[in-house]
């Protein structure tokens, strides 16, 4: 019978008239969280010994080992890496006398598992390290910074212009231009005369 991926393996007495049942055992796969001996998680999905009963009037006559043998075949698994539902401390003496699983491996849940169970689980593949590069100096800021900084914002044109710096573009026009007599010592030039209307031109000033 299976049934939820549940298996249930039946001893029956075949002789006539009326074949009764002598024991059965049921197995399934489920996941399952275990310890490993260093103390670490695994999530694994096993098969696992959920129930076994033999009758009490067929016990020490090997029909145990018989049915347990016919699933580890059907089932294609090894005994160690079974796990097993709550045995009892009969059914470990079973185990321990038929199949030599007597080291256990502690676990926080009703299941037990025996040594040897983890030993084909391979183990996850390791990412290499980077390889460090080799050291460099320290760098405050880099080198564009360093030059921005040095660079200071120059003044809109015409304040741009210091003392003693030539006239340029559209600022000789609005420059009072002077005549200075041959001969006048620098610093002494007279401002510049406004020019007057004299008599007779007929100027705004000028008499009529």
């Amino acid at each position: 019978m299976e049934s939820n991926r549940h298996v249930l393996y039946i001893l029956r007495d075949t002789r006539s008239p009326r074949g009764a049942v002598l024991g059965f055992l049921k197995v399934g796969y489920k996941k399952l969280f275990l310890l490993e001996r260093d103390g670490s998680h695994v999530e694994v999905e096993p098969l696992c010994v959920l129930d076994f009963y033999i009758h009490e009037s067929q016990q020490r006559r090997g029909l145990g080992r018989e049915l347990f043998r016919e699933m580890l075949q059907r089932e294609r698994v090894q005994p160690h890496k079974l796990a097993v539902d709550r045995p009892s401390e009969k059914l470990l003496g079973f185990l321990k006398k038929h199949f030599g699983l007597c080291d256990l491996i502690p676990q926080v849940n009703n299941f037990v598992i025996f040594e040897g169970f983890f030993s084909t689980r391979t183990a996850p593949a390791r990412r290499p390290f980077p390889r460090p590069r080799p050291e460099e100096p320290i760098k405050p800021y880099s080198l564009s910074e360093r030059h921005f900084l040095r660079e200071e914002p120059e003044p809109p044109w015409p304040f741009n212009l210091g003392r003693g710096s030539p006239v340029r573009g559209s600022l000789r026009p609005f420059l009072v231009r002077r005549e200075t007599p041959p001969g006048t010592p620098p610093g002494t030039e007279s401002p510049p005369s406004r020019p007057r209307a004299g008599p007779g031109t007929g100027g705004k000033w000028g008499r009529k």
